[in-house]
Parts: structure tokens; sequence; C-alpha cells
């Protein structure tokens, strides 16, 4: 007994070109429940991408703070923005899975369904690549500019595609606004689009529908469905969980075009394709790695359900399966490569590479791959503080109407190391380093500031000037050793033959005279009514005052240096002795540090003539009155103030 087939189920059977259709079946192909799952997703998507609408605003000024304000300020808005990117990487996988299940069970000769999951893969990425400039922040700026001076190699058409995208030479309003269409508009509209034909090319391999074939379609939906919550459900989870342990904001700091040394790397599903590009350092092997090898995977990709008809279908599945098998594997096998690449070295390792450096020996490559790797880390750091930082002073004054650049361009905790590092790092060093973290390749030759004027690095100072870190490295211009008078002042004063009581309490002046000087530098002439005469000390008990009284010590402190440093160091224009050296008045304020920055060789400080003649250039010059301010209080504020407390004795069994 045969029946007609209606004229739906005649035109569903009408043939490809080129290709015999396949058999109908009486349920749906494999990856039915992921593509219900992906439409779940999508259906997040949707709804918190409108939420976030709300508040966004697609503009260079405005867009890191409207994204900013969503996460800090509207009560769980960090969820509804976490949710929209992890169900986009979610949807991302899911994609994958589903195609990945087709080739598995050989459902890829389903040409239609094959190729629309392969165009909402594409486009599933493409909207999460236009979606990460959308917040303006170094992370999406620098990954998309890196990625559209790939696609300019495209051959012919590249570079006005990325003229297209970008609206000028630089990313800027247009390419935001650019960005913000394709991402909430057109690729949005184009994956609602394909889900739908995706359904009904689903439709197209099954039978007539019956009773049965129905109930199995809504058990497969159900199914779909529950897995798509269930995966929501999750994701919330893992956000709350993540934001309260590690404060997860996925917000980096306010995009900075000037700012070329951020560690740009790219998301965790194109992070294969950094790597694969490593291995081509020329023009045509960039192209072909680029856009020539990406070009040809896809076309064999889009040419699985042709081979599957071709083929038999034991070699069919064979061939399609291991394409796919090795393709995955070598994805996994780069992005491995790459996270293993960037991967912090040991400390010793890295100590070892330093040392060949310095000593003027040719590194391997294996050793400039460990400078590299460290380097990113330190910056990649760096990063991850200033973007803290970023949101710190947003919270504290709010957004600026110029934009939140204008909030770390005039931080000092951000800019100061920055400028310390472009201006004065060739010879000073910030506790061993440039500022960032990084450590120069020439050694310096003047003293480390970092804890600067504090009461650590003055005692250090006192009692041996001439060590590394203070005067060590200084030279005169004709080759000596500089500041040798501060030397000669400390040997003279005490030595071997020196009485142990009196050691005792010449120790403890010096840390009168540091405790003084250090808190000289935050209460400028704080003590400056105290005079030499106040000194009331019985020279015969060498703790006539208590060192643990704040007062007391920095009292003596003063006292100490009237008498004995003011015979070189004068105090308001005012010394005792003969001998030049540096005003002490306000020594280590910001005003301080400031004066010596523009003008080392004024003669408050070390002027440009005598025997220790100024070697430090002036800087009123090079830098702005509000540069210059940012060094000294980027100093001043990261000093660890106070000294340290001395280890107590362990008490006896």
């Amino acid at each position: 007994m045969t029946s007609a087939s209606s004229p739906a189920a005649s035109s569903a059977d009408q043939k490809t070109p080129g290709m015999s259709s396949p058999k109908r079946r009486d349920k749906p192909p494999a990856g039915a429940v992921l593509r219900r799952m992906f439409a779940s997703l999508l259906i997040v998507q949707v709804v918190t991408g409108l939420t976030m609408m709300t508040v966004y605003t697609p503009s260079p000024a405005r867009a890191w703070g409207s994204v900013w304000y969503l996460q800090t300020q509207i009560p769980w808005g960090w969820l509804v923005r976490g949710l929209h990117r992890a169900a986009s990487d979610a949807m991302l996988i899911v994609a994958g899975l589903a195609l990945l299940r087709m080739v598995w069970s050989g459902a890829c000769r389903h040409a239609r369904l094959w190729w629309i999951g392969l165009a909402l893969l594409l486009l599933t990425l493409a909207a999460s690549l236009t979606g990460e400039l959308l917040p303006w922040d170094q992370e999406g700026y620098w990954g998309t500019r890196v990625r559209l001076n790939i696609l300019a190699k495209a051959p012919l058409v590249g570079e006005a595609v990325k003229q297209v995208l970008l609206g000028g030479s630089e990313p800027g309003h247009l390419t935001l606004v650019r960005f913000y269409t394709l991402h909430v508009a057109l690729l949005s509209m184009a994956i609602v689009l394909l889900v739908r034909l995706a359904r009904r090319a689903e439709r197209s391999t099954v039978r007539t529908p019956n009773n049965g074939t129905e109930r199995g379609d809504e058990r497969t939906a159900l199914a779909g469905a529950l897995a798509g919550v269930l995966l929501v459900v999750l994701l919330i989870a893992a956000l709350a969980y993540g934001h309260r342990r590690w404060g997860w904001t996925f917000l980096d700091s306010p995009a900075d075009p000037t700012a070329a040394d951020y560690p740009a790397r790219p998301e965790w599903h194109t992070l294969f394709l950094f790597q694969w590009l490593k291995y081509f350092d020329t023009p045509m092997g960039e192209t072909f790695a680029a856009i020539v090898a990406p070009g040809i995977v896809l076309l064999l990709f889009a040419a699985f359900p042709w081979l599957t008809r071709r083929l038999p279908p034991r070699v069919g599945r064979t061939v399609t399966g291991a394409t796919m098998l090795g393709l995955l594997l070598a994805m996994l096998g780069l992005t491995y490569a790459a996270v293993r690449a960037d991967a912090d070295p040991p400390q010793s390792q890295w100590q070892a590479v330093r040392a060949k450096q310095e000593a003027g020996e040719t590194l391997t490559a294996r050793d400039q791959a460990v400078l590299r790797a460290r380097t990113f880390q330190i910056r990649r750091r760096r990063a991850r503080a200033v973007a803290r930082r970023a949101v710190e002073l947003a919270r504290a004054h709010g957004i600026p109407p110029a934009g939140p650049l204008e909030l770390l361009r005039n931080d000092p905790l951000t800019r100061g190391p920055e400028l310390f590092a472009a201006h004065c790092a060739s010879c000073h060093r910030y506790h061993g380093h440039n500022g960032l973290g990084e450590i120069p390749t020439e050694p310096p030759d003047s003293s480390d500031l970092g804890d600067y004027a504090s009461f650590t690095w003055i005692r250090g100072l006192l009692t041996d000037p001439m060590d590394p870190r203070y005067f060590g490295r200084m030279k005169k211009p004709d080759g000596s050793p500089a500041h040798t008078r501060m030397k000669k002042w400390v040997t003279e004063t005490i030595d071997e033959e020196t009485d142990p009581r009196e050691k005792t309490r010449w120790m403890r002046d010096l840390d009168a005279v540091a405790a003084y000087l250090e808190d000289e530098s935050v209460h400028p002439r704080r003590w400056a009514d105290l005079e030499p005469e106040d000194d009331e000390e019985d020279e015969d008990e060498p703790q006539a005052f208590d060192p643990n009284d704040p007062d007391a010590l920095l009292r003596r402190g003063r006292i100490v240096f009237l008498n004995i440093c003011n015979e070189c160091h004068s105090y308001d224009g005012e010394r005792s002795g003969t001998h030049r050296a540096p005003e002490m008045a306000g020594y280590g304020s910001v005003e301080w540090i400031e004066t010596m920055i523009a003008h080392p060789e004024d003669e408050s400080r070390y002027r440009s003539r005598g025997r220790e003649p100024a070697q430090m250039p002036s800087f009123a010059d090079r830098l702005s009155e509000r540069e210059r301010w940012l060094i000294a209080a980027w100093l001043h504020d990261t000093r660890r103030l106070g000294r340290p407390r001395p280890t107590e004795p362990r008490p006896s069994n």
C-alpha cells in the first residue's frame, strides 16, 4: 500500500545539485539537544543585552563609565553583564559541540543544517569579538587593533574592510558606533534568523510528522531547554562565587591609545590563532597563516556534506571525523603552547638569564623566551593593578566630563611610575626596577629611590652612604667616587675602637635623626621652633630619652640634626658650619622632591659648582610642572613609613 507524498515533503526531498539527498528520518539529526541549548542561551543574551542597553552609551568618553556604573552602582548589574559575557562563551562552546556531534554521528550529510550550524558558529564568534570593544577598555581596544591589522592582510579587500570598520586611521568614535551596530543589531538579528532556519532545516530531515514524532520532538525541545536552564544556573553560581572570592569584574582600565606596551592577548577562543601566527614572521607568511589557512579549513568544513555523500558511509565518517579531530587537537595544542609561553618562569631560571644578560653573553632562543614571559607577566600584573585603581578612582571621584582616562592621567599612583620609567629609570631604580616592575638592561648609576626619605632609607644612608642603593654607584665628572664627605663623616664618627656605650648612644641618635627627617617629609617644619639649647640629655646616660615615645624620639632627632647635621645641611637657609649640602627644611616632601627634579643645580640642592656639583640634569624644560608633581607625589605616597619593629627575643623553655 502506497501513499502520495505531500508537496512539502516532495520539496524537502529534492536533491541538492551534485549530491544525493539523504534519507528522511523519524527523529531530528544528532545535536538537536545542543541546538536547543544554543537557543536558550540566545534568549539569555537577548534579555541581558537589552538590559545593558538601558545604561550603555557608545561613546569613547562615556562607554567605560557606563559599564562601570552598571557593574558597581546598579544592584546586580555585575551579574547581568557577567551572565551576558559567560553566555556568549557558552554559545560558542555549544555551537562547536553541536557540529562535533553531527560529525561524530554522520549527520553532517544534511547540508543545509550543517551549513547553518557552521554559520552560527562564525556569527557567534563575530558577535563575541565585536562586543569585546564596547566597554572601551584596554583589553578590548588593543585586541581589536590587533584583529583589524590581521584582517587587513586579506588580499585585495582586507585594507578596505579595515577602513570601513575603523571609520578612520585609528579606533575612535565611529569605530565604536559601527561595532555597536554590528553587535546589537546586524549580527544579533542574523543569529536569530539562522536559529529559525536551523529549526526549519531540522524539520525537513524528518518524515511527515505523526503523534510519535511530535512527542519525540517535544521531548527533544524539553531536554534542550532544561539543559540550557541548568547551564545558566551553573553560570550564575560560578559568577557569584568568582565575584565574591576574586572580585571578577571583566572590566579593564579605560582604553589608552598611547599605552603601546599593554600586554594584549586574545580571548581563549582565538588564542590558538595567536600562537599559530608566531610561526610566520614574513608578510607573505602572515597572510597565509591569518587568511589563507583559515579559509582553506573553512572551505573544507563546508564540503563535509559533499564528502559524506560522495564517499562510502564508513569512509566519509572516518574522513570528516579525522579532520575534525585533527583540527581540534591542533587548536588545543596551539592554545596550550600559547599559555605555556606566557607562563611566569621560575625565579631561579629568570635570574640565571638575567645574569647572562648583565655579563654580556649571547642569549639563546630559550633565554629570550624566558625574558619575554617574565616581561609579559610583569606587564599583566601592572595592567590588572591599573584596572583596579581605575575602579577605585571612579568610585571615589566619579567620571570626569573628559572621560575616565583623565582619572588615571592625573593619578600619581598610575602616571607617576610611567613617567619615572620614561625619564628617571636610565639612572635611578625603584626597589631595583624601573617603577613598572621591569629591570632595564643597562645598570643604574645613581641611587635607588624606593622608599625614598623613609626611616628605613635614611637610616641605611646614615649607616653606609656608599652602599650601591645610595651613593655607591655615583661618580664625579672625573670618574672618582661622589659624596665621599658623607662616608668620611661616618667613619670618623664611629669605628671599631669606639666605646660600646658611646656606640649604643650613637646608634640611638641615628635612629632619632632618621625618624625626625621622615617626619619632616610628612609634616614640614613641625619642629622648626626647637633649638639646640633645648637638649637636656644626660651625657652619662645613653638612654635619657624613651625611643618608644614618638615625640621624644622626634625631639631628640631634631636636636641631633641641629648639633651635628646642620654643620653641612642648612635648614631654612641657615647652617652652623662652612660645608654646603642640600637644604633639609621639608626634606622628602612632595614640594622638596619636585624642586629637586626641576632644578637639582639649585643652591638649595646640589648646586652646579663646588667639590660635589649636581650630576642630575634639570627637568624643568623636559617635564611639565604637573608631570614633575606626579613623579614626586608617587615617590612620596608609596613609601613604607615608620621604624621596623624590633624582633622580640623568643622566650627560652
